[in-house]
């Protein structure tokens, strides 16, 4: 190419290719400062990453303490509501032992009664559940060492009510219903039930204050991130996004000005071409440099629009953090329903003296404000006439109070509510003629909601508000809530209503009562003689299929069967041993009459001997069998007895079977023994106890005895000269003797029974008399406990009792001697003491005899002694009474080892 000939582009147009000294001069500084930062964003896209990732971490904590604090607020809300359901189902029980109470009809009593071992059941399941939570509902809210001590507390209110409750279930369980210790157990129940209630309502309050101190400790928390993401924001505005931009621009502009100052210049390279044509291969370098400014140029705008790709998620997090504001808004619209049903809740509770109207008038009275209205009534439905009688009213026409409205179903918008049972809201009602039935004469509603009142499925009443304004949707929802609650209460205090008016009845009938009451105890009388003569199972069988339609209780207990609808529908052949249906049906008992003895069937497989008769009996036009069964068990048993007794006296020269004899008759002995000790379950229902009962030989010279009488219920403890036979012949005469001086005699105080015991067991053992030589009696404690009242007292012969109280042991010492014994004194005479004691809830009480502090046993085979004992009860208070039983059992067989027991031992224990 000639020196002087110009480059020619691929257009064909010529191209100048050497910068002027100037040109390079601007070229050469551009190319400098590329040099200097070439990604100038680099170290500003690290600070904003960092900044972001601090940001993200914020927004996540807050979402994550925001979600553990909700589940617990729901946790929180759960458990208030289950206490106020227990509180409820509390004041519900409390109500249906006052029904018991006051029953007249049988149909009505077995009602009540069945609903109130339902309640009953229910009770102490969700206390234990609430006290101890319940894996079946996951995991539960931790309680805090304040609701903890709480719940100890309320033990001391629950278990005397719980206590109280069983009473009466085993009381209207009994044959013969004592209306005196129903009366006494239906009062105990209403003393404890006030302070029970308050308890659990500080339980729930106590449960709210936790949630809402809670709540304010996530806002702190969550105002706290929020700031620090506030202030990582401003600090990426200030530290990042400005300096990035005053760089780019900065960088922008120089290139800008290059970019001017090389086209100026390129007019110049044109004219001055012939004498810069040397300079042609440095522009070819400068080219190379614009090249390398371009590329750097199209990074730069790529990082760029990584920022703004990263802008874009930055929004969509603070999009996310508008909806934690969003679930804070609505955490806040769930404790406003939970405060405004926890508030009329206790608005609802009912006062002294209040009823079914006043209540209406005084929740209406904070119910209308509350919900901005003007007007509002509430109606209860009569389920028997099936209308609605309007019962409380607000705002309402004069008249109101003088005739109170009745509606029939249907009958205008209240009446068809109550019928659809669906709410109606209407608003913006323009007609100004628009007249409610308890609306005013001067001011008119534009808006009208009237709810059903529903509780369990049934129609409680009505509730009609009116207003001005629309009513909000949130104090509608807080109605709706509100309307179970509501209609709950209108059904108790309609039956509080009802129980009243069965009161004057009853006072009423007291007069007609008190006139016939020496027919009634004939009546009695004799009903209750035919009652111990009918002692047999009846069958009342279908004529034809021989079917069984009918039977009484004796014979479903004397099968096995709980009730005597199992019984119903079968054959009679089912309840015959198998063996036996061939010669039943062969005999023919049912056409002969005649009595036959066979073997009976029970439900559990057990074959029992019986005695059956049938005849034909026609009642009502209607004829079937009627079969006898009669459980000749005892007699079977007595007759193998008397062969065993012929066999034995036929072999009486044999040592070997005289020594099964005597062991025969003193087993048997025994069972006549436990025979007649008392059933234990007596105290069931009244107080938590327990009878460590073990004899050193077969028999035993140890018994304990209850038994009650009216309000007063009488434990003993007694311990008779020796063991074995001899104390076993001894403890009958003290058992006859105590039920003789209680039950038949009636005395009530320990020191007058033990008086009376002492001088009965010397009469029978003829102790009196100059020349006896017995010297028999026994050592005893006798408490009498009226529960009702919470008093207690003692006598001892002997024998002390026992009573830990708040941590402390108390001895009560008896009388320094026996009963019986021979008591020839000259000097003194017997005088028992009596002591009287004001029980306090958790009082453990003990008597005992001897047998246990006198077991020889340990390293040293020496006595456990009567110290130790009182020590080791002391021990073993905090847990309960059947615990307490094993603790001592396990105490005294460790301490006896392998050496034999020395006496019978008998401790008994009782918690009030």
């Amino acid at each position: 190419m000639d020196k002087h000939e110009k480059p020619v582009q691929a257009n064909g147009s010529t191209q100048n290719t050497l910068p002027s000294n100037g040109e390079h001069t601007q070229i050469n500084a551009v190319s400098d400062v590329i040099k200097t930062d070439p990604k100038p964003t680099q170290h500003f896209t690290q600070r904003y990453r960092f900044a972001l990732t601090i940001t993200a971490l914020m927004f996540l904590t807050s979402y994550l303490l925001i979600s553990y604090e909700l589940r617990d607020q729901s946790k929180y809300t759960q458990q208030i509501n289950d206490v106020g359901k227990q509180r409820l189902l509390s004041e519900q029980i409390a109500k249906t032992a006052l029904l018991i109470q006051h029953c007249n009809s049988a149909r009505d009593c077995k009602d009540k009664v069945a609903l109130f071992q339902k309640m009953l059941k229910v009770w102490k399941v969700r206390q234990a559940e609430l006290h101890y939570g319940d894996s079946t509902k996951g995991a539960m809210v931790q309680n805090s060492d304040s609701i903890r001590a709480m719940y100890q507390q309320t033990d001391k209110y629950y278990q005397p009510l719980r206590h109280a409750c069983d009473r009466l279930d085993a009381l209207i369980l009994k044959k013969r219903i004592n209306r005196l210790l129903i009366k006494r157990a239906v009062q105990f129940i209403l003393l404890n039930e006030d302070d029970y209630i308050r308890q659990m309502d500080a339980i729930a309050n106590q449960y709210d204050q936790e949630a809402k101190t809670s709540i304010r400790r996530l806002h702190n928390i969550q105002i706290g991130l929020l700031l620090i993401a506030f202030l990582t924001l401003i600090l990426q505005e200030f530290q990042i996004f400005q300096p990035v931009v005053r760089r780019l621009q900065l960088y922008l502009d120089g290139i800008q000005k290059a970019t001017s100052q090389s086209q100026q210049k390129n007019q110049e390279l044109e004219q001055a071409y012939d004498s810069l044509k040397e300079e042609e291969e440095r522009t070819r370098q400068n080219s190379e440099v614009l090249t390398e400014i371009n590329n750097n140029l199209l990074r730069t705008q790529m990082e760029l629009t990584s920022a703004h790709d990263e802008l874009k998620l930055k929004n969509r997090e603070l999009e996310e953090a508008s909806e934690i504001i969003s679930l804070n808004e609505k955490l806040e619209t769930a404790r406003f329903f939970d405060n405004s049903v926890s508030h009329f809740s206790a608005v609802m509770n009912w006062k002294n003296n209040q009823d079914l109207y006043s209540w209406s008038d005084h929740l209406l009275t904070h119910l209308v404000p509350f919900v901005n209205g003007l007007q509002a009534v509430i109606y209860a439905f009569d389920e028997e006439q099936q209308r609605l009688l309007a019962t409380g009213g607000h705002a309402v026409a004069k008249d109101f109070y003088e005739v109170r409205q009745q509606l029939e179903l249907g009958e205008t918008m209240v009446g068809q509510v109550a019928k659809s049972r669906e709410a109606i809201y209407v608003q913006n009602i323009e007609s100004s003629h628009f007249e409610t039935l308890s609306g005013t004469s001067e001011i008119y509603p534009k808006n009208i909601f009237i709810l059903p009142l529903i509780y369990n499925e049934v129609l409680c009443g009505v509730l009609e508000l009116t207003s001005i304004e629309a009513f909000e949707e949130r104090h509608l929802e807080v109605l709706r809530r509100l309307s179970e609650t509501i209609g709950a209460n209108l059904n108790a205090l309609r039956s509080q209503t009802q129980i009243n008016h069965l009161l004057l009845e009853s006072q009423k009938a007291q007069k007609e009562l008190e006139n016939s009451l020496l027919t009634i105890q004939q009546t009695e009388e004799r009903f209750r003689k035919l009652a111990e003569v009918t002692q047999e199972g009846l069958l009342f069988l279908n004529e034809e299929s021989l079917d069984v339609k009918d039977a009484n209780p004796v014979l479903s207990r004397m099968l096995g069967y709980n009730k005597v609808s199992d019984l119903q529908g079968k054959n009679y052949l089912m309840f015959i041993a198998p063996e036996y249906r061939v010669e039943i049906e062969q005999v023919s008992i049912i056409d002969k009459r005649a009595v036959h003895e066979t073997m009976a069937l029970r439900k559990d497989g057990d074959t029992f001997p019986i005695e059956l008769q049938a005849r034909r009996v026609t009642y009502n036009e209607d004829t079937m069998v009627v079969l006898s069964v009669r459980d000749i068990t005892e007699r079977k048993k007595t007759e193998k007895e008397l062969e065993e007794a012929n066999r034995i006296a036929s072999l009486v020269k044999e040592l070997e079977k005289k020594n099964k004899d005597i062991t025969a008759s003193i087993e048997y002995a025994q069972r006549i023994q436990e025979a007649i000790l008392p059933n234990s379950d007596m105290l069931k229902g009244f107080l938590q106890h327990f009878v460590l009962y073990h004899p050193k030989d077969i028999v035993s010279g140890d018994f304990y005895w209850m038994t009650e009488k009216n309000e007063h219920t009488f434990v003993a403890a007694v311990d008779c000269t020796g063991h074995g036979v001899p104390g076993a012949f001894m403890s009958l005469i003290g058992y006859s003797q105590l039920n003789k001086i209680i039950i038949e005699q009636g005395a009530v105080r320990p020191d007058e029974i033990l008086t009376k015991l002492d001088a009965g067991v010397s009469e029978a053992l003829r102790q009196q008399e100059g020349k006896s030589k017995s010297r028999d009696g026994m050592d005893l404690g006798l408490i009498a406990l009226n529960i009702y009242e919470k008093k207690l007292s003692f006598a001892g012969a002997y024998r002390p009792m026992y009573l830990v109280r708040q941590g402390e042991l108390l001895e009560y010492k008896g009388n320094s001697f026996s009963i019986g014994g021979n008591f020839k004194s000259k000097k003194k005479k017997k005088q028992f003491t009596q002591i009287d004691i004001e029980l306090q809830n958790g009082d453990t009480i003990y008597i005992a005899s001897d047998g246990y502090a006198d077991q020889f046993g340990g390293p040293h085979n020496r006595k456990y002694m009567t110290k130790n004992f009182k020590r080791f009860l002391l021990t073993i208070q905090q847990f309960d009474l059947e615990r307490q039983k094993e603790m001592l059992y396990h105490e005294l067989r460790q301490w006896q080892g392998e050496h034999r027991q020395m006496d019978d031992i008998l401790v008994i224990g009782l918690r009030f």
